[in-house]
């Protein structure tokens, strides 16, 4: 029993410094750049349902019909906003492309967007709203890592418990002594 309490002393002690795998120990990486969202604006009627975005020099079309999300293939989009008015191209299925620099300053572009499918036709507004492009710069933030304060925790709870642990033996030693002295 007199070398359990040396042992859990020194398990709460070197709890902290047990070697794990996965984790470098160098400096840290820097914080990632916030990612760009390209504006986009959607809206949906009860045939098609169009997602509009806008990326490098045009607009990217998604178009789908509403009820069953299925791609529409073949269609024939026109947008217009303002005084332009663009036919988009066909990229992929269910997704066209405008190429036009109409969109590149910030601003909101009230837009009508004609569809023409082979079975339906449909007339659509959308308003897309480009922002104005803000530099943010990261804040410093320092993370605590919930395994390593865990570890810690535990560590600082077994010292405890094992400083307790002595304190009561020899308190319990010192009644049993003053007993057999009486």
């Amino acid at each position: 029993m007199k070398r359990v309490v040396p042992l859990l002393i020194a398990a709460a002690l070197a709890l902290p410094t047990w070697a794990h795998e996965g984790e470098d120990h160098g400096a840290p990486a820097p914080p990632a750049a916030a990612t760009e969202v390209a504006p986009r604006a959607a809206t949906v009627t009860e045939t098609f349902g169009v997602l509009v975005a806008a990326r490098h020099g045009g607009l990217v079309l998604y178009l789908d019909r509403s009820e069953t999300n299925e791609p529409v293939t073949g269609a024939r989009i026109e947008v217009e906003s303002g005084a332009s008015r663009t036919v988009a191209r066909p990229e992929e299925p269910g997704v066209y492309w405008l190429e036009t620099q109409h969109f590149a300053p910030p601003g909101k572009y009230p837009m009508t967007i004609a569809v023409e499918a082979d079975d339906a036709a449909d007339l659509m507004s959308v308003t897309l709203e480009v922002p104005a492009q803000a530099t943010a710069t990261p804040s410093p933030t320092h993370s605590i890592s919930w395994d390593r304060a865990a570890l810690w925790g535990a560590s600082g709870a077994l010292l405890l418990a094992g400083v307790g642990f002595v304190a009561v033996r020899r308190r319990s030693r010192n009644l049993r002594i003053e007993e057999t002295t009486r």
